[in-house]
């Protein structure tokens, strides 16, 4: 190579003018020594056209984001599990504020009324608890099991449109007051490690 060419592959590659650093391994493989090297003659590598290398450049450029987007991808994008059961039913659990002087006529009601219309709807009643709240005021609670959250919806719009329920609630309200005081409601899916995924009579 010519004094000439030299300089003009100077300028067209900077590399070239400098060092570039490679791995080179002494006699003891555990002691790598990152040295900096002039390039290999071309009788041991041969020199690749300038268009190959301007071209592999570009290639690792614009791979570069894409491999590091990748690698950022959190861990719940790349696994399928959400926890949650397949094919399991839904469970609602519901709890009203009573009040003292009204809860045993809201029992009353519910027993003989609600439940009954509800069963009519296609309400799934799994259990019903009574408790108090922090402030010492009692609470109805119970829950409900559905076959999924649009027929949960459907079939308590059709409860609370129902003609014969909304004649009982104004008739016991004009005869003992007001019997709830707050809803508190949560909707439950179930964990695939759950020991139960619905609930039975059996």
């Amino acid at each position: 190579m010519t004094t000439t060419q030299a300089a003009m592959d100077r300028q067209c590659h900077p590399a070239a003018a400098g060092v570039v650093p490679i791995l080179r391994t002494l006699r003891n493989p555990a002691e790598p020594v990152l040295s900096y090297l002039s390039p290999p003659p071309e009788t041991t590598m041969p020199r690749l056209p300038r268009n190959t290398l301007r071209n592999g450049l570009w290639i690792a450029l614009l791979l570069a984001p894409i491999v590091h987007a990748g690698n950022d991808r959190p861990a719940a994008a790349i696994g399928k599990s959400t926890h949650l059961a397949e094919n399991a039913p839904l469970h609602q659990l519901r709890v009203y504020e009573l009040f003292d002087d009204t809860r045993s006529a809201f029992h009353d009601r519910f027993r003989d009324h609600a439940a009954r219309i509800m069963d009519r709807h296609g309400f799934d009643i799994v259990a019903i608890w009574e408790s108090r709240s922090e402030q010492g005021r009692p609470q109805f609670v119970y829950l409900l099991q559905w076959p999924d959250e649009a027929t949960m919806r459907t079939r308590w719009d059709a409860f609370m449109a129902d003609e014969e329920w909304s004649a009982i609630k104004r008739r016991t309200g004009a005869e003992h007051g007001d019997f709830v005081g707050g809803i508190e409601e949560k909707t439950l899916r179930v964990v695939d490690y759950s020991p139960h995924t619905s609930f039975g009579d059996g």
